[in-house]
C-alpha cells in the first residue's frame, strides 16, 4: 500500500492515517509506535528525545548516518514470531515499513520514506538497523542527531 505522502515533510498522526486512507484521532491504533497499515505495511513512529518517558519506553533509536537508522521494537517482539517476524521480513514492496521520526514529544513527524532491513540484535525489544530508501539531508540528519538525554 503507498501512500501520497512527501518525503521529509512534516505530518501530524491524523495526517499519516489519512493519506494511508485510514480514520485517525483520540486513542486507537495511530497512537501507537507501530501502526499495521493495510494488509502489510507498517507505519513506524519515532520519537528521538524520550528524556520524559517511561522507562520502559526508552528505546534506543537513533540516525547512526543519513541512510542508517537504528530502532528498538516494542518490549514484547521477538525476532521468531509475531510483529518481530514481520519486522525482520520486512521488504519495501511487499510489507514495506514507513517511517515518521521526531526530535520532541509534541513535533510533528517527519516522515523520512520507506526502509530496508539490515539486520538485528536480541529479543523483547529487538534492536533492528534499517537503511532508508532516500538518505535524509543534511539538515535533518543535523536536527536528529543533535538529541540530547
Amino acid at each position: 500500500m503507498d501512500s501520497n505522502l512527501k518525503l521529509h515533510e512534516e505530518y501530524k498522526r491524523n495526517d499519516v492515517a489519512e493519506a494511508f486512507g485510514e480514520k485517525g484521532g483520540p486513542g486507537g491504533k495511530w497512537v501507537s509506535g507501530v501502526v499495521p497499515v493495510g494488509e502489510n505495511s507498517i507505519a513506524l513512529f519515532i520519537t528521538l528525545n524520550k528524556k520524559d518517558f517511561a522507562l520502559r519506553h526508552r528505546y534506543e533509536d537513533r540516525f547512526q548516518s543519513k541512510k542508517i537508522l537504528q530502532w528498538q521494537s516494542q518490549n514484547k517482539a521477538r525476532p521468531d514470531k509475531g510483529i518481530g517476524k514481520k519486522h525482520i521480513e520486512a521488504d519495501q514492496e511487499t510489507n514495506p515499513h514507513h517511517v515518521f521520526v521526531r526530535r520532541e514529544k509534541g513535533e510533528q513527524f517527519t516522515y523520512c520514506g520507506k526502509v530496508k532491513y539490515i539486520r538485528h540484535e536480541g529479543s523483547k525489544p529487538i534492536t533492528i538497523w534499517w537503511e532508508l530508501v532516500q538518505p535524509i539531508s543534511d539538515e535533518l540528519y543535523k536536527k536528529f542527531t543533535k538529541v540530547t538525554d
